[in-house]
């Protein structure tokens, strides 16, 4: 009988007795509770994950959902969805854009030097870059940051494009790689046309203010020689003056030449439209 008993109780103090009698508990579940951006690509691939870096006309980099991470070229993206594809939400807006409807002309869209983002705005920018300048007088140092908004939709990743839009006034939005970002207002032709859009350099701008900003510079140098030339004009100083007036005159030409140059950069970097041919097509 006491050894029917202990037996029993050594049977009810074992761990597997024990391990059974305790509630199961399900180990924790990753949740992702931002959503996933998906990106789809023109060969039919679908990848989700969380999108890292975006550099809309150049390439997207997305964190795959398995830890792996790809960078694509922003001309393989058919289409892309989730949180860091805020226009993503409208989807209908551009169609109206993409296709031909009633009420619509076909707008050919292309840009002289790189090719362009272009986006349709109704009140706001919806993809563009913002970008802040600081100079000390000789250089300018540039940084840009990408920029989207709901009030409107990109229409364009790279021109040349053709658009469908209804005839009259029509802002655009355009940014790129290396191009500052600029908003342009323009009249589509009744019968449509083919519009011609300038792709400001920020290195045309850089440049172009650091040579009126040394134009400048010369040129005070010069008129300050000159003042030395007058003050020195006097016989007691022999030819010392006329070695002061060599100088400004110098001074003066070399000024005038790198303002030119300056002018000649800061219209290159001048955004805005070329050229507009009503009737063109694609």
């Amino acid at each position: 009988m006491m050894r029917a008993l202990m037996m029993g109780c050594l049977t009810l103090l074992s761990p597997g007795v024990f391990a059974q009698s305790l509630p199961l508990v399900p180990p924790p579940t990753r949740h992702r509770e931002t959503g996933e951006d998906v990106l789809t690509l023109h060969d039919g691939t679908v990848l989700r994950g969380d999108v890292t870096i975006l550099k809309p006309g150049d390439h997207v980099e997305i964190v795959l959902l398995d830890g792996r991470s790809q960078n694509i070229p922003w001309s393989d993206v058919a289409s892309s969805a989730g949180p860091s594809f805020p226009a993503a939400a409208t989807p209908r807006y551009a169609e109206h854009y993409l296709h031909p409807s009633a009420g619509r002309v076909p707008l050919v869209i292309d840009s002289i030097g790189r090719a362009l983002t272009v986006g349709v705005l109704t009140l706001h920018p919806i993809i563009g870059e913002d970008t802040v300048s600081v100079s000390d007088g000789l250089t300018l140092d540039q940084s840009t940051t990408d920029v989207q908004s709901r009030s409107g939709t990109v229409v364009c990743t790279s021109t040349p494009c053709q658009i469908f839009a209804p005839p009259g006034r029509l802002i655009l939005q355009t940014s790129g790689v290396g191009v500052l970002g600029s908003t342009t207002e323009l009249t589509v032709p009744p019968t449509g046309g083919r519009v011609l859009l300038r792709a400001p350099m920020v290195r045309d701008q850089q440049i172009g203010r650091s040579l009126a900003s040394a134009s400048l510079t010369v040129i005070l140098s010069g008129a300050l020689s000159a003042i030395f030339g007058a003050a020195y004009s006097d016989p007691f100083f022999g030819n010392l003056g006329d070695v002061f007036f060599g100088v400004a005159g110098a001074l003066a030409g070399v000024g005038v030449g790198l303002g030119i140059a300056a002018i000649v950069y800061l219209v290159r970097s001048n955004d805005g439209i070329v050229s507009i041919q009503p009737g063109a097509r694609f």
